[in-house]
């Protein structure tokens, strides 16, 4: 009797097991599969970091066109004008102006270590050299180095009015009617440009002509800014002088016929007519 009672124990405790088991592997299938889907923040997130990699690009962009537009870049030039924050300058021929910024960088260099030299000490009319950097867009340039210099190359194109031979120095009239006496040296270079071959030809001062147009480039007189002692020179044999330089020519041999038959060596303007 104890054993029957015992096989049915263990066969209802096993039973109760089974359904246990299945119940669980049932409920284990019948499992939804679940899906993750984005949140706002998630969306916010990576909109935020769209914005700033574009932002970059801009960023990036906007230096890369400020490079393009900025060059380092030397100047020479007369001071025509000079305050705390600008110095304006001017050409030789005195038709265009820059504009200098000065700034808290700018270092001003005096040609004498032994004198100070800064902005106060600029004038009117003094000539410098500035290197910085040009902005291409405003045409100005922001100094970083302003020196006092002794010498600016001087380039004057014109006619030749006339020789002095024994003095080796001719005069040249340009196309606003500044007149330069010219001193050749031994060391001057002297050539001859053909239209013909465009080449440049060995000449010297023995070829030089009246009413030829020429070229010098040179260094201004310490004593006479009038003065130009030629360190280069080019002779024009087919490009005949501009109508520019014929008409300021003109005004003078007839200036100097009016003082000549006047004899009072005062130089009067003669009426033109054009």
């Amino acid at each position: 009797m104890k054993k029957n009672i015992l096989s049915i124990i263990l066969i209802l405790i096993f039973i109760l097991f089974s359904n246990n088991n299945s119940k669980a592997v049932s409920d284990t299938s019948k499992k939804p599969t679940t899906t993750v889907k984005p949140t706002i923040s998630q969306f916010e997130s990576e909109n935020s970091e769209i914005e700033r990699i574009q932002k970059i690009k801009e960023m990036v962009a906007s230096k890369v066109a400020e490079l393009n537009l900025v060059e380092k870049k030397g100047i020479l030039g007369k001071v025509s004008e000079a305050t705390n924050t600008k110095i304006v300058i001017e050409n030789k021929n005195k038709k265009e102006k820059r504009i200098i910024d000065i700034d808290e960088l700018t270092k001003f260099e005096e040609s004498k270590s032994n004198q100070d030299f800064g902005i106060s000490d600029i004038k009117s009319g003094d000539e410098l050299s500035f290197v910085g950097l040009y902005n291409k867009d405003t045409k100005r340039l922001l100094a970083r180095h302003v020196a006092r210099i002794k010498s600016v190359p001087a380039y004057i194109e014109g006619i030749v009015l006339d020789k002095n031979t024994g003095e080796y120095t001719f005069q040249v009239i340009d196309s606003i009617g500044n007149i330069k006496t010219i001193e050749v040296e031994t060391s001057t270079k002297t050539q001859t440009l053909e239209k013909k071959n465009q080449s440049l030809q060995k000449s010297g001062y023995s070829k030089i002509e009246t009413e030829q147009r020429i070229f010098i480039a040179g260094f201004k007189d310490l004593k006479d800014s009038n003065i130009i002692i030629a360190s280069r020179i080019i002779q024009f044999k087919d490009l005949p002088p501009s109508p520019e330089m014929i008409k300021q020519k003109d005004i003078t041999s007839i200036e100097s016929e009016i003082q000549a038959s006047t004899g009072s060596g005062k130089k009067l303007t003669p009426i033109i007519k054009k």
